[in-house]
């Protein structure tokens, strides 16, 4: 309804605004038309005497003119190929149909208690068609002026964009229908079979084309679910048990990506309702068959393979991606209830059919889909098309933003081989002369920044901050510098954007708990490959990311964390430059002092290693970390 600040666009006018591409103009546009049709009368409307009866019974019956006017005018321009016209014709008539059934006229004017839809029915209506009800009135309305063949187009007659036109039309106008809410306001069976008769027209609309398939199945999945949530889950039963569902799941050999979505989308819809004491009790026949499973995931599975299929929605250009991934993160994923975010999705801790767990199940995603079938790592000149590989980064991006235990998303979904092929082959830098860079260099970086803005700041996601941060270390401990992004930084909340919330007590707790984990780890995994005779120049990487981490944190840092630190570092950088291990005696005793404690700790834990591997630190390394001592005390 719009305000007193906004303007009020006439009544005929709302039409032509209504297909703009400015979402706010359409906004306006809607608004202005509901509120002209359904709220410029108050609720409380009451007709004194007969002369405002007389005065009101003209302006109402000009409202019911106007109603019929707007519904006809509102399903012809689903059908119109204008601009944003589908877009702002369906949002609109689905706040007409929902406001229309939900109000009516006064009593004082047309006793009954009849809604405004009935109204517009018996104006429309012709003399045979008076049992009809409202919700068998919107779809014969709907059904007949999104037909071509309703206004005198034969069907050798209709162009190909015509066709693709008004079969849109109709799928929105279902969609419009679903939406409104309208298909639970009628008698059981006035509902049951209107929502059969809608489901079938867009099964009708699935086999009328190839390039209709994907979006008919996005629209039986939001019909279903707004049926289980408007009417119940005993209606979608009854709906299945319908012949047309057993032919369209039938034959296994003719699965596709959005027969697949649909299935998996129907199974979620029972095995996931709240308050389910037999979850798998409330299964239709139908959907009892598990079609998401490890074995079917796996390449060369002889039943329902997955694995072919879901490869082949690469060809869906991102940003969008195949309708069916919708459908498995919904299988697979709920909402938290711990968690502030209401976008924020955990794993499954079980499924209540197959006998794969939800963590099996994505690990197999990962290794036999993402890794093998994506990324083609058997082959090591397989060649990743950009389609491929732009899938592979968005569904490693999605699964990095579902709440998976932090060790899982370090061993399995940022595998040092996914963090080498999606990211650092193709964000790394081109060294020879006329080398362009690689064409989803931008997907790539934006693929990051998400992952980096899905955690939030909660202790819980210390961990998987530092999950995501060692896998791109380990993939490469130059990360940041080979990719020119400030990935790593960000985080560990070292770059500059940060720098603002370190100085309230929540945050700085957060940063010195985060920033000492880290440090833990790259002292740990400096001394290791050490003692392991690693590759010097690699042990070199570990050691600049000791003495980079001093810089970042003396610009960002407060003064506490950056004497603290500061201290912490120039203790590993002597041990590692100027200790000899050789000559530390077992049984010494560690000061009284906190500072020589954690130097004697961390000598006693060296010295162990060493003496099992028989390697000493080499000297082109100690080197190294002596002048990085000096430089980080000057």
């Amino acid at each position: 309804m719009p305000d007193e600040t906004s303007s009020v666009i006439p009544f005929m006018d709302t039409f032509y605004s209504l297909s703009s591409n400015d979402h706010q103009e359409r906004n306006v546009a809607g608004s202005s038309l509901i509120h002209h049709l359904f709220l410029s009368t108050g609720a409380d409307f009451k007709i004194n005497d007969k002369l405002d009866k007389e005065k009101y019974q003209g302006r109402f019956d000009a409202i019911i003119k106007d109603g019929c006017y707007a519904l006809t005018r509102l399903l012809n321009g689903l059908c119109s190929g204008r601009a944003s016209a589908r877009q702002g014709y369906a949002s609109c008539l689905s706040s007409f149909l929902k406001l229309s059934f939900q109000m009516g006229p006064p009593d004082d004017l047309y006793p009954g208690g009849s809604c405004w839809m009935d109204h517009f029915m018996q104006h429309m209506n012709k003399s045979k068609d008076q049992n009809t009800t409202p919700l068998e009135f919107v779809r014969k309305q709907l059904l007949n002026l999104t037909s071509p063949e309703t206004k005198g187009h034969t069907k050798l007659e209709k162009k190909g964009s015509e066709d693709r036109d008004y079969i849109f039309g109709k799928l929105f106008g279902i969609l419009a229908v679903a939406r409104s809410g309208i298909l639970g306001t009628g008698s059981p069976d006035d509902s049951f079979e209107n929502v059969k008769g809608y489901t079938s027209d867009l099964l009708s609309l699935y086999h009328h084309k190839k390039w209709m398939q994907e979006p008919a199945v996005h629209a039986l999945k939001e019909l279903f679910t707004l049926v289980s949530s408007d009417c119940g889950l005993e209606t979608v039963s009854k709906l299945l048990e319908d012949n047309q569902y057993s032919s369209f799941f039938a034959q296994q050999c003719s699965w596709t990506a959005s027969k697949v979505a649909l299935y998996i989308h129907l199974q979620a819809i029972f095995l996931y309702r709240e308050n389910a004491e037999d979850l798998k009790g409330t299964l239709p026949d139908i959907l009892k068959t598990p079609l998401l499973t490890v074995s079917s995931l796996q390449t060369g599975s002889s039943n329902c393979d997955m694995n072919s299929i879901l490869k082949d929605t690469a060809v869906i250009v991102h940003p969008r991606c195949h309708v069916v991934w919708e459908s498995i993160w919904f299988y697979l994923c709920g909402k938290s209830d711990t968690i502030k975010r209401n976008e924020q999705m955990v794993l499954k801790s079980k499924i209540a059919l197959g006998q794969d767990a939800p963590a099996d199940i994505v690990k197999a995603l990962v290794n036999d889909l993402i890794v093998k079938g994506l990324l083609g790592e058997s082959d090591s000149n397989h060649n990743i098309t950009h389609e491929r590989r732009s899938l592979a980064m968005t569904l490693i991006s999605r699964l990095c933003e579902v709440q998976l235990p932090p060790d899982f998303l370090e061993q399995v979904i940022l595998h040092p081989t996914i963090v080498e092929k999606l990211f650092l082959q193709t964000l790394k830098t081109r060294t020879k002369p006329g080398e362009k860079s690689h064409t989803l260099k931008p997907l790539a970086s934006k693929i990051l920044q998400r992952i980096v803005r899905s955690l939030d700041f909660e202790d819980n996601n210390i961990e998987r901050r530092l999950a995501i941060a060692r896998s791109l270390i380990h993939a490469h401990p130059s990360f940041d510098e080979v990719t020119q992004t400030q990935t790593i930084s960000s985080l560990l909340c070292l770059d500059s954007v940060h720098q603002s919330n370190e100085s309230s007590t929540s945050s700085a707790s957060f940063y010195h708990k985060l920033w000492e984990q880290y440090l833990d780890f790259i002292k740990e995994e400096l001394f290791t490959k050490c003692i392991n005779n690693d590759d010097e120049l690699e042990i070199m990487k570990y050691v600049n990311l000791i003495f980079n981490f001093t810089k970042h944190v003396s610009h960002v840092g407060s003064h506490e964390h950056r004497q603290y630190f500061f201290r912490r570092v120039t203790l590993i950088l002597i041990i590692g430059a100027f200790f000899n291990f050789d000559f530390v005696s077992e049984s010494s005793k560690s000061e009284k002092d906190t500072e020589s404690r954690s130097i004697w700790s961390i000598v006693k834990s060296i010295q162990k290693d060493m003496k099992r591997s028989n390697s000493p630190i080499p000297h082109r390394i100690r080197v190294i970390m002596s002048s990085k001592f000096f430089f980080t005390v000057i």
